[in-house]
């Protein structure tokens, strides 16, 4: 997204603008099975104050996944917002301030290339972990069933080692009785 500052008017600005996803890499999840169905939306509110640029973004998407635990495809929202500050006074051309996030804008620039901010937003705010729910239960490592669609004989059949030892002793008691 190429925002044309010289074009902004003092005070508050506000634009939108969807990508395509691979308008912005986003197909080369080279680690991830993702299928980007819907444009990425992104909503920028820019509060121009003299020299400074200040920028809200807002990301919204959703994609489909492969769940870790189950493989079941399912569909997730990807939301994220950040800000950025541009400015063309000089004391701001420290990299120390592009780490919190203010950048400096040499005077005679008069657009702002967003698409890579709005990549790495989308990026960073995909989970390390991609799970369909919360609860999701997994697949039966013996016979690779689903076992959020039922269980399988060798979960039932399966028993944490930890706790053979008690399974014993319950058995010993059973016979006892």
């Amino acid at each position: 997204m190429k925002i044309y500052i010289n074009r902004l008017e003092e005070g508050l600005n506000e634009l939108t603008h969807d990508y395509e996803a691979e308008s912005l890499d986003l197909i080369s999840l080279v680690d991830r099975e993702v299928r980007f169905n819907d444009p990425v939306h992104v909503q920028v509110n820019i509060n121009k104050v003299h020299s400074q640029y200040f920028f809200q973004i807002f990301v919204e998407t959703s994609a489909i996944f492969v769940c870790d635990r189950c493989l079941e495809d399912f569909e997730m929202s990807i939301r994220d917002n950040f800000r950025v500050v541009y400015s063309t006074e000089k004391s701001y051309l420290d990299e120390q301030n592009d780490d919190l996030g203010i950048r400096y804008l040499h005077s005679e620039s008069d657009v702002v290339d967003l698409s890579e901010d709005v990549r790495e937003s989308v990026l960073l705010a995909i989970p390390m972990k991609v799970l369909c729910s919360g609860d999701c239960k997994g697949i039966c490592p013996e016979c690779g069933a689903n076992l959020n669609k039922g269980s399988c004989i060798h979960q039932q059949q399966r028993m944490d080692p930890k706790w053979e030892a008690l399974k014993g002793l319950s058995d010993k008691h059973k016979k006892n009785n």
